[in-house]
């Protein structure tokens, strides 16, 4: 009998639920020792972090500030990069605070069934 192969990209358990999402950001990093910054689109949210979009490919485990529009009023986020394939590249927000968390929820419970420009 063969053995079987677990599928390395689908045995592990999601510690928060995501939500689809779709959303402008601007994702911050450093390259060569320079800040730079990327236009991306948010195809997934959830308390935890958020998959996005981008042109440009980052480095596992790379420090970022993902910002955003949230009801008109501009957000800041720490996140790591935890994952590429592609364009897509997942994040995980870095200790976020009580103020944070709280921008995360709405970000996760608001406007994600409609299409933000």
């Amino acid at each position: 009998m063969p053995e079987l192969v677990p599928n390395l990209h689908h045995d592990y358990v999601r510690v928060f639920a995501r939500r689809k999402c779709d959303r402008r950001l601007k994702i911050i990093f450093h390259h060569a020792g320079k800040p730079r910054s990327a236009n991306a689109r948010c195809t997934n949210v959830g308390n935890g972090g958020l998959c996005a979009r981008l042109p440009h490919q980052l480095e596992l485990g790379q420090l970022v500030s993902v910002e955003f529009l949230l009801q008109g009023i501009a957000v800041s986020l720490r996140a790591a990069v935890r994952h590429t394939q592609g364009f897509d590249t997942g994040f995980q927000f870095v200790a976020p605070g009580e103020d944070e968390r709280k921008v995360i929820a709405q970000l996760f419970m608001e406007g994600l069934h409609s299409t933000e420009e």
